[in-house]
């Protein structure tokens, strides 16, 4: 299940630094942390774990592989090759009357797209994060990639019969390239 991109402090002004580096997670208090800072006392033994107030859980930190996976919207892309599997061949172009499969064809490319922006945007609510745009964005590229790749049924609507060897670049250069977009949070 994907995540959301963590933002580092923000180096450039277009909103995204392309790195390779791990991106460690916001930190939120924990509740003994929360304690403390308030003054109440924390149990004996407690006080040990808080040295430094850093939390311990280094396993969260974002890597570079970490947003390969991140960036590619797995369920919304199974979800549409579940109803692209469904079509049978679109024979002829949009231009020639639309039956129920040329606009169940469409549909699919539009609800795809769509759950890539409110997928993002319901994660970003549960992880606090405010970076969802960008990875609804780089959600949406992976997600027309895919359908290119795969060469869904809506093609046939354009009579265009994609390239295998341009299909491969776009999903090897996706998945090599993504990992380095890093979301950017200004300071403030």
């Amino acid at each position: 299940m994907p995540r959301s991109i963590y933002p580092a402090r923000a180096t450039g002004k277009f909103g995204f630094n392309l790195s390779a580096n791990t991106v460690p997670p916001p930190v939120q208090p924990s509740e003994r942390e929360r304690e403390a800072q308030t003054g109440n006392i924390l149990p004996p033994g407690d006080a040990i774990e808080q040295v430094g107030g850093a939390s311990s859980d280094t396993g969260t930190h974002q890597n570079y592989l970490d947003r390969v996976q991140n960036y590619i919207p797995a369920e919304i892309i199974a979800f549409f090759i579940f109803v692209n599997s469904l079509i049978p061949g679109i024979a002829g172009s949009a231009a020639e009357g639309w039956s129920v499969d040329k606009v169940v064809s469409v549909l699919s490319v539009l609800v795809g797209l769509l759950a890539c922006w409110f997928y993002a945007k319901a994660m970003s609510e549960s992880d606090n994060n405010p970076s969802w745009k960008l990875q609804a964005i780089l959600w949406s590229i992976a997600f027309l990639i895919w359908i290119y790749a795969i060469d869904a049924k809506v093609l046939d609507l354009i009579s265009h019969d994609p390239v295998p060897s341009l299909s491969g670049l776009m999903l090897a250069g996706f998945t090599i390239f993504s990992g380095l977009v890093i979301p950017t949070q200004e300071e403030g």
